[in-house]
């Protein structure tokens, strides 16, 4: 689960930079989702850079909320899988940007580098890093965790390898 997610998060987050990019006007130059590296897209012309670098962590942790109360309502018994992912793409895209207190990388330093001030950007990372442990708070008993566990159906752990062996063939083909 660990490894989809991750490879969901960077997705997710580069779709918010394209988007952005694409409303504004902007030109994807690149886009990597190759899962053997670090996600990034590159904009050219970028007519709106501080809506499309801010685009990456917003909607990437903003769409899969979206989609786990959307799966809450239509597949309720796989929605605790969509709750790990929300998660997770708040812990990561938070520990991204709050991380520029120590070393501002990729969208960090960009937003730096335009004049964004440091709290701003670390304050990104206070809110959603605990909002991402607020919602794993409970989940072990939904993966089978602990006394309350609850027991796993046969083919929940077969769905998520088979979702992970399609995204890795579709980013290893296309990106």
């Amino acid at each position: 689960m660990p490894l989809l997610s991750w490879l969901l998060m960077q997705a997710v987050h580069e779709l918010g930079h394209l988007l952005a990019a694409l409303l504004t006007g902007g030109r994807i130059v690149e886009l990597n989702l190759h899962p053997l590296s670090i996600s990034h897209t590159i904009v050219h012309p970028n007519p709106a850079p501080l809506i499309v670098i801010w685009a990456g962590p917003i909607v990437g942790v903003l769409f899969p909320i979206l989609l786990w109360i959307l799966c809450k309502k239509l597949i309720p018994k796989r929605a605790h899988l969509l709750k790990f992912l929300v998660g997770f793409c708040l812990i990561a895209n938070g520990l991204y940007l709050g991380s520029a207190v120590f070393d501002a990388v990729g969208d960090a330093r960009d937003l730096l580098q335009r004049q964004v001030p440091l709290w701003g950007v670390v304050l990104f990372g206070a809110v959603t890093v605990p909002a991402g442990f607020l919602f794993w708070n409970g989940l072990g008993k939904e993966f089978g965790m602990g006394e309350a566990g609850s027991e796993l159906s046969a083919s929940e752990p077969l769905e998520v390898f088979a979702l992970l062996v399609v995204l890795v063939v579709l980013e290893c083909i296309y990106f």
